[in-house]
């Protein structure tokens, strides 16, 4: 990964808005160019990389795909409508000043790239380059100079609009998955986003829009370059069971490169106001330390940058005879959706309680039991009364 380059992984200079150390996957490979300088002219780049827009409810953007022949394949857009700078209004999609709102514009048509300026094609009235965006050169048996790729208008039924007009979260997005149980606002806090759904059974708009939007589905935490059913997080516990007293130690891990808060309040929002990943451990706990919340921070804290696996630990005191409850609590980057509330139920946090329970010790009197075997059980019973 070339995290200085100026093209070709999806960012521009140093600027990266997916893998930069407070994104939502520090440490993410990404290579939109495939390690080739040559392929960068595939790539179309913003003014911070490679983008898709969710600015607002009312400016989203939309993605299609098409067959090697040209015709699309399958098309999605989200955002409501909006009314653009120039005049108008669009149907949804991306609706700001610099974007080239043609085919969101319900009175205009398509555009075919490569053909040149479309005259106020621009959200705020200036023209609109349908060269800008690069054409595949030829290669490898596609003849893509040869095709006409021609953008249809959003009124084309081959568009899914997607249900849910906002887009920003804390780690969350909306992918192609079955038995999706969460949704935007209210998250399922599953450490997987439901079951992966076949390649052959995919539905592409073109063939059934109902179909297509079916199986857009909400997750959590999305798991980028690994099937969409992956494990997200894993939280495991020495033991839970103990028959004296005993430390245990809470080991979480959380996977794919996704960003855990180390601390209860730093680096979780703009202004470290948003509680971030705590522990709150029983007063019984000799390692409890008072404080706000009752709240401390996990003991240890590590990275896997190659692996993309962030470890939090925490080990207790030795836990004296009872049941000791633990709260446990990690935060992504709460910065847009996080909470001041340790109890907060949003999608930047994943919380669990675990209890632990420490029983006494049995013990006998051995010289007593061995007396036994001497007499009849009458006899044995009255030695125990």
């Amino acid at each position: 990964m070339r995290m200085s380059s100026d093209r070709g992984v999806g960012i521009k200079g140093t600027k990266n808005g997916i893998a930069c150390d407070e994104c939502d996957f520090p440490c993410l490979p990404i290579d939109f160019d495939v390690c080739d300088p040559a392929n960068i002219q595939y790539c179309d780049f913003a003014a911070t990389g490679f983008t898709i827009d969710n600015q607002s409810s009312v400016d989203g953007d939309q993605v299609i795909l098409f067959r090697p022949n040209g015709v699309p394949h399958d098309a999605l857009y989200w955002g409501m409508s909006n009314t653009l700078t120039r005049g108008g209004a669009t149907t949804g999609g991306a609706s700001g000043d610099a974007d080239h709102v043609t085919v969101q514009d319900p009175t205009k048509g398509s555009y075919t790239l490569g053909t040149g300026v479309v005259p106020m094609g621009r959200g705020d009235g200036m023209d609109a380059d349908t060269s800008a965006v690069p054409i595949m050169p030829n290669g490898a048996g596609c003849m893509a100079r040869a095709i006409a790729w021609t953008i249809p208008n959003l009124t084309d039924p081959i568009w899914v609009k997607h249900p849910s007009p906002t887009f920003v979260g804390c780690n969350s997005s909306y992918i192609r998955i079955n038995g999706s149980t969460g949704q935007h606002g209210a998250p399922a806090h599953s450490p997987r986003a439901g079951s992966l759904i076949p390649f052959g059974s995919l539905t592409p708009s073109s063939c059934s829009p109902s179909g297509a939007l079916a199986q857009w589905g909400y997750t959590d935490h999305p798991n980028p370059g690994l099937p969409n059913d992956t494990l997200a997080w894993r939280l495991t516990v020495s033991n839970d069971t103990f028959c004296s007293p005993s430390a245990v130690t809470f080991t979480l891990e959380v996977f794919n490169f996704q960003h855990v808060s180390d601390n209860v309040d730093l680096l979780s929002g703009a202004c470290d106001e948003n509680i971030g990943s705590y522990v709150m451990p029983p007063t019984t706990d000799p390692n409890f330390i008072p404080g706000p919340f009752n709240a401390q921070t996990w003991t240890t804290y590590s990275v896997d940058k190659a692996m993309g696996i962030t470890t939090l630990t925490y080990t207790s005191g030795l836990l004296p005879v009872g049941t000791h409850c633990y709260t446990l609590q990690w935060d992504d980057y709460s910065n847009c959706c996080g909470s001041t509330s340790k109890t907060s139920q949003n999608e930047c946090y994943e919380r669990e309680l675990v209890c632990v329970t420490v029983f006494a010790p049995l013990s006998y009197d051995c010289n007593r039991m061995m007396h036994c075997r001497s007499y009849s059980n009458d006899v044995c019973n009255k030695l125990f009364q």
